[in-house]
């Protein structure tokens, strides 16, 4: 009989689950079950010690604010983020860098955001012909691919939410993920 059953079924008899059953400090034994998955097996954002966020919430260039854009140095002094359609922002500054950020929602298929972005992450290099790396953006799972000077990005926020960020300078990936730190600073709670 597993850990998790003895939990339930002691949880079932009026004697709770204790954290050394296998529950969490709030007595969830799943939540604590979902943290041992391994990071290349996880299929939710559940399984991750973070909330699902909702990018819809705001509008696209509202999750990098100009400001934090220039500080990044994807825009001039007097530029400003420009929506490129309903769920996409580009920053432009021709000495620095250029980044677009693009909200996803919603998938064609049964399968989450967290699980797509992980299957990329880890999917063998000699089976695509590019090379992808797993990257922790303050807590969310994502992967890059690097061009050289440009980069892509793909960050899970929820199980139906995810961003792209396309990324040029002269370390694309490092200014694809800072983006994507503060996005996910910005970025309201589902």
């Amino acid at each position: 009989m597993s850990l998790l059953t003895v939990a339930l079924l002691t949880a079932g008899c009026g004697g709770g689950a204790t954290p050394e059953d296998g529950a969490d400090e709030q007595g969830d034994p799943e939540t604590a079950e979902a943290e041992d998955v391994p990071l290349e097996q996880r299929d939710s954002i559940a399984q991750f010690d973070v909330p699902a966020l909702d990018p819809t919430a705001v509008e696209p260039c509202e999750l990098l604010p100009d400001e934090e854009a220039r500080d990044l140095g994807a825009l001039p002094d007097d530029g400003a983020g420009v929506s490129q359609t309903e769920s996409s922002c580009f920053y432009s500054d021709p000495m620095t860098g250029t980044i677009s950020v693009k909200v996803n929602e919603g998938m064609a298929t049964d399968r989450t955001m967290a699980w797509l972005t992980l299957q990329s992450a880890f999917t063998d290099a000699e089976e695509v012909e590019e090379v992808t790396d797993y990257v922790d953006v303050s807590g969310y799972p994502a992967y890059t691919t690097d061009y050289g000077g440009a980069c892509n990005l793909d960050l899970a926020l929820s199980d139906d939410h995810g961003l792209f960020f396309q990324a040029q300078s002269d370390d694309p990936c490092y200014l694809a993920v800072r983006a994507g730190e503060v996005v996910v600073a910005n970025t309201p709670e589902l």
